[in-house]
């Protein structure tokens, strides 16, 4: 009897746990939480409300993302198509990462590494289009304007609120492998693993494609390049599962449903990349 009651007692509270759980979630900011529904009595009626609740909170963020997103476009012609190919390789570099098994993400991650692959240009808002835009070598001043840019756009992102493991990955996405880098001048395994990525990413997609100031490379000479850096500027282990993804281009396989797909669902009308069937454990970052 004691075992009977016990069991109904876990399947009673279980829909009770899992909204607790949700709401938890939702607290720290994992925005892709979504319940799923089906009962019929008032904890199903708080499910669902919590569920419309989710969704308009998400719906916010996403429509603050996507802003950001369209005024960072508007610097530049190339800066929408460069967005997309940053978010892709990212994930996609992620995904080999796992694949190797050398990490594991959890959703909550992955969705903030694409959150920070979106907005890793956010703070050239504040730069001034003629020096963005420079066909020539930059002076002190507008070099001392361009480094600038990181933190500028970290803290625009942690003013949104919920984002903050986001903009310290935005903020750390120019710190280099040996501590060459800028702001802070981290280095290895001090530099979060998403801004490693995507420095990696980034810079690869800036040597393939035509800038103001440069002429693209081949992308045989930009995996040169970046084996060259590996150790130095970028970490070994990135460039390699990046190398992988771009000789098999695997960044145009990506599922676009999947939660990886951010930039491509908030530029469409299809918000099947957000739901996800339970709420996620608590995360360890220590």
């Amino acid at each position: 009897a004691l075992a009977i009651g016990s069991g109904l007692a876990a399947r009673l509270l279980a829909p009770l746990n899992a909204l607790l759980e949700g709401t938890a979630a939702m607290a720290r900011g994992h925005l892709m939480v979504r319940l799923p529904t089906g009962r019929g009595d008032e904890l199903g009626s708080l499910t669902r409300e919590f569920n419309r609740m989710a969704d308009e909170i998400r719906n916010t963020y996403l429509g603050m993302i996507s802003t950001l997103a369209e005024i960072v476009e508007a610097k530049s012609h190339y800066t929408r198509e460069h967005i997309d190919r940053v978010e892709r390789l990212a994930m996609a570099t992620a995904e080999v990462l796992e694949r190797r098994g050398w990490v594991r993400f959890s959703s909550h991650q992955r969705f903030l590494l694409s959150v920070a692959a979106i907005l890793h240009d956010v703070g050239k808002i504040a730069i001034a289009n003629e020096i963005l835009n420079k066909s020539g070598p930059l002076d002190t001043t507008e070099r001392e304007q361009i480094l600038t840019h990181p933190e500028v756009g970290a803290l625009i992102v942690e003013r949104m609120g919920k984002l903050e493991r986001a903009a310290e990955i935005i903020r750390c996405a120019h710190e280099h492998f040996d501590g060459s880098g800028y702001p802070r001048g981290l280095r290895g395994e001090e530099i979060p693993l998403e801004s490693r990525i995507i420095l990696a990413v980034d810079a690869f997609d800036a040597m393939t494609i035509k800038r103001p100031y440069s002429a693209g490379r081949s992308s045989e000479a930009a995996i040169a390049e970046l084996r060259t850096e590996a150790g130095r500027q970028f970490d070994p282990v990135v460039v390699e599962a990046l190398i992988e993804v771009v000789t098999k281009d695997a960044g145009a396989d990506v599922d676009p449903s999947s939660d990886s797909g951010l930039y491509r669902v908030i530029h469409s009308d299809s918000d099947a990349g957000y739901r996800l069937v339970s709420a996620p454990p608590p995360e360890n970052r220590a």
